[in-house]
């Protein structure tokens, strides 16, 4: 499995919705992972309002997996039937959900602070430790992978 760390983001959840936005536009499915609730629903107002000409469809939703948290679904094609394997998991905490497994791929999306850059370090040994593929890139240098 591939894991894809963007480093360099000065505002987290803005990065995040222009992150979410290039992948939308790909027509990749996602899910958003988060531990904390509120991160979730601030999330959610700012993906229907972050483009002035656009909104980015989502929803909440759960996946019958590993995960107990809720999840912010962000998709091109219908929900039902949809298999997490047939979708890349976007973890907006700092911890590694225990369902990471279940996806196609991961993206880590790291701000500029300290604490989270020590987090993902942290995160990138424990992937790196599970045998997956990891690359990390720049926000400024971000291009989404096409569809498969």
């Amino acid at each position: 499995m591939q894991i894809n760390f963007i480093f360099g983001v000065s505002n987290r959840m803005n990065a995040i919705c222009h992150v979410i936005n290039k992948y939308y536009l790909s027509s990749r499915n996602l899910l958003v992972y988060s531990n904390e609730h509120e991160a979730l629903c601030k999330l959610d107002s700012m993906l229907w309002t972050f483009k002035d000409v656009s909104f980015i469809p989502h929803s909440f939703y759960k996946i019958d997996n590993n995960c107990e948290e809720e999840f912010i679904i962000v998709t091109s094609k219908k929900t039902n039937n949809m298999k997490s394997k047939e979708m890349l998991l976007i973890n907006m905490s700092n911890i590694i959900p225990l369902c990471y497994n279940d996806f196609e791929g991961v993206v880590e999306i790291v701000s500029e602070s300290e604490q989270e850059r020590y987090e993902a370090r942290s995160r990138w040994r424990i992937y790196k430790n599970d045998g997956h593929l990891l690359t990390g890139c720049h926000f400024n240098d971000f291009d989404s992978p096409k569809e498969k």
